[in-house]
């Protein structure tokens, strides 16, 4: 069986309809305000290579951190604002962390031409959106 890991966003829904399809649904180790203070120092150490994507981008800049009153730190999206990309590239990265991420997409064919093939189609899909963000 197949599996995906993510947040606990809208409750039973997401692991209901992942089971309807095979897929068992984990719920992420570690709340996105975790994640999103992990991802901070591999940002910052370049060990971390973003998409050039104005979304994400825009949805990472626009984080805050608050503090409850028991003194309790929180890092969210602003009222109103998204986090979907923000989130998502956060969890990749502490599952990338772990070393259990498997990029080779040996899950979906044993063949380099697929794989080669797949690489090829992903650059002519996105053209000027596959440069990276990359420390200087």
């Amino acid at each position: 069986m197949s599996k995906v890991t993510g947040d606990r966003f809208a409750g039973e829904w997401p692991r209901e309809q992942f089971r309807k399809l095979g897929i068992a649904y984990e719920p992420a180790a570690k709340p996105k305000s975790d994640l999103y203070r992990d991802l901070l120092p591999a940002i910052n150490s370049c060990k971390l290579d973003l998409l050039d994507d104005s979304r994400l981008l825009a949805q990472l800049i626009s984080l805050e951190r608050r503090t409850a009153r028991g003194g309790r730190d929180s890092i969210d999206h602003a009222p109103g604002a998204h986090d979907d990309l923000a989130n998502a590239v956060a969890g990749l990265a502490a599952v990338a962390k772990r070393g259990s991420y498997d990029s080779s997409l040996s899950w979906v064919s044993d063949s380099d031409d697929f794989q080669r093939q797949r690489l090829s189609q992903h650059i002519l899909h996105y053209g000027g959106y596959y440069r990276q963000w990359r420390c200087r």
